[in-house]
């Protein structure tokens, strides 16, 4: 987990004076993993993280990345065979926050990140709006979230639904819309139990329970199913 600096830093200006305080540990950290000649990371399926941060990742540290693309779900499987059979091929994990958190960090799967961390600009508590690094863990020293998202919650087929009978989360519950919506299957760690614990935690249970049960959602962890759902304006079972 060491080389997530290496990453971390391309988003972050590096003044000459920090460079001078550190660039000895610095470049032992670049020269180290240039001996080993490439750097494993993953991440969701994201082009942004394909087409930009690692090609400018290569660039400046002549380093070249094996990036794999995939689910929280699937990749944490790999990493769990892997560890059994002491095989260590992944250097960084950049997914969902709630994967390391609750998985790969209870099985001890992470190396500690903050004593890795070096640079003023990145350890520096002035620089986090938190006003420390903002880790999630309990010893605040193995998950760090570096930053937070805007997500779309909802998609509609305004073909079906018009617009303005949804107003606010609360209207999802009118009758009408039972057992035609569609959602991310909340029971499976990953961006369906995120959403349902946003929901729990803005909303409350029963706000919960009417929604999720009440309601009779289709649940998939399928994408591409949603959209199909959406699409047709349809709940039909998957293939």
């Amino acid at each position: 987990m060491r080389l997530f600096l290496l990453l971390l830093i391309l988003c972050m200006p590096l003044p000459v004076r920090s460079q001078e305080k550190t660039s000895a540990q610095w470049n032992e950290i670049v020269s180290s993993v240039k001996k080993e000649g490439r750097v494993v990371v993953i991440n969701n399926p994201d082009p942004v993280m394909r087409r930009e941060i690692v090609p400018k990742f290569t660039a400046r540290f002549g380093i070249a990345v094996e990036f794999i693309a995939g689910r929280s779900s699937e990749i944490t499987a790999r990493v769990q065979t892997e560890r059994a059979s002491g095989v260590y091929s992944i250097d960084v994990f950049m997914t969902g926050i709630d994967t390391k958190a609750t998985l790969l960090y209870p099985e001890k799967m992470l190396d500690p990140l903050k004593p890795m961390l070096i640079l003023p600009d990145v350890v520096e508590p002035s620089k986090w709006k938190t006003g420390k690094l903002w880790f999630v863990d309990p010893e605040e020293k193995y998950v760090l979230r570096v930053f937070n998202g805007v997500d779309h919650l909802l998609f509609i087929n305004v073909a079906n639904v018009n617009p303005a009978d949804l107003r606010s989360a609360r209207d999802l519950l009118n009758p009408k819309w039972r057992g035609k919506i569609g959602a991310d299957d909340p029971t499976v760690i990953g961006s369906g139990a995120s959403v349902a614990a946003r929901l729990y935690a803005q909303l409350g249970e029963e706000f919960i329970r009417k929604l999720y049960v009440d309601q009779k959602p289709g649940f998939t962890r399928d994408r591409r199913l949603i959209n199909d759902w959406l699409a047709r304006a349809e709940l039909t079972p998957s293939a």
